[in-house]
């Protein structure tokens, strides 16, 4: 049954609205898209459980081409202005953060801390905040909730939030939220379909992610045999949309699976995706990049079937936007928050 997501939107608003306590999300603060996206939307699902009123900042987004969300995707909920979240608003707890230069209360993620140091620098944080930001005396940052938003938690909770039609566990959950949140702008909606329009995809095809560039800093990346081996023994099928952001992966594609047929919106110059080359390039080609790869994601979600990697955020994504017995991995058999 097709979502009306407007109708959905406008749900989701008016319960949020009547909330007290309050989350502020720093979106964009620090990784790709959709590690932060993703995120997001765990947050947001653990906002609704705890009844916890959410709105975003992402006014200083690393993916932001003027405004920050709104410059790709249709509002939701309320956006906070205060370009203190810019200096102060963390995304993880403890993580290593600069300042204008100047170190802020904080250290490496998962360091060894004198717990009374710890504290100490816990106090000076909040007073700082207050003293830049009055009303965070009644808010949670980014950071004060990740533990629990990003957690084994949620892997294991079940979620009944009748208003919306979640009932269900963090995918379920997600899927809905996701329904409602991935709402274009116009003009950027007539941009996706101009890219989706460049490729003539059969009514049937299988959907591939295989990520290359520093995906490797985190995990050893799967040999792309492995993807096509799944590929084979799930489905008959043999043509592929392939998600990629290396060129050389659909070089090798070609080359040894002559029985398949392989479409990408992957341009032949790509050799990779450095997080922080990226976030380098001007505002004009990083906005190019994210149509594409809006574009990608969803001609993936339409697929048969996916198969990708689960420890990366676009698995992640897909498992949880997509019908799950659509979804595998050829890293992990299940599901997970990566």
């Amino acid at each position: 049954m097709k979502v009306d997501k407007n109708r959905l939107a406008e749900k989701y608003k008016q319960l949020n609205d009547s909330f007290d306590q309050k989350l502020i999300f720093h979106l964009g603060a620090e990784a790709g898209f959709f590690s932060e996206y993703n995120n997001m939307i765990l947050a947001m699902l653990y906002c609704l459980k705890h009844r916890i009123r959410f709105t975003l900042f992402s006014a200083d987004a690393n993916f932001k081409y003027e405004k920050g969300w709104t410059d790709f995707f249709l509002p939701f909920c309320e956006e906070e202005q205060n370009h203190y979240h810019a200096l102060h608003h963390r995304r993880r707890p403890l993580q290593l953060a600069k300042n204008a230069g100047n170190s802020i209360v904080s250290f490496v993620h998962n360091q060894i801390i004198n717990p009374a140091r710890l504290q100490k620098n816990k106090l000076q944080d909040r007073l700082t905040r207050l003293r830049y930001f009055p009303e965070a005396r009644s808010s949670y940052f980014t950071y004060e909730l990740w533990d629990r938003f990003h957690s084994g938690y949620m892997q294991n909770t079940d979620f009944n939030i009748p208003e919306l039609g979640i009932i269900g566990d963090v995918r379920d959950g997600s899927r809905v939220l996701i329904e409602l949140t991935w709402r274009y702008q116009p003009e950027v909606e007539k941009e996706i379909k101009k890219n989706i329009n460049t490729i003539e995809l059969p009514a049937e095809y299988i959907g591939l992610h295989i990520r290359g560039g520093d995906k490797i800093i985190e995990r050893e990346l799967e040999e792309i045999e492995t993807y096509i081996v799944k590929a084979e023994s799930l489905s008959s099928c043999r043509t592929a949309f392939v998600l990629t952001d290396d060129y050389r992966v659909i070089i090798e594609l070609q080359k040894n699976y002559s029985q398949w047929n392989f479409f990408t919106l992957c341009e032949k110059t790509s050799l990779g995706y450095y997080h922080n080359a990226f976030n380098k390039e001007d505002n004009a080609f990083k906005r190019d990049q994210h149509i594409k790869l809006f574009a990608s994601l969803d001609l993936l979600s339409k697929a048969a079937l996916f198969i990708g990697t689960y420890s990366s955020n676009i698995g992640m994504f897909l498992g949880m936007r997509m019908d799950r017995t659509k979804c595998f991995g050829v890293d992990f058999d299940d599901w997970r928050i990566s």
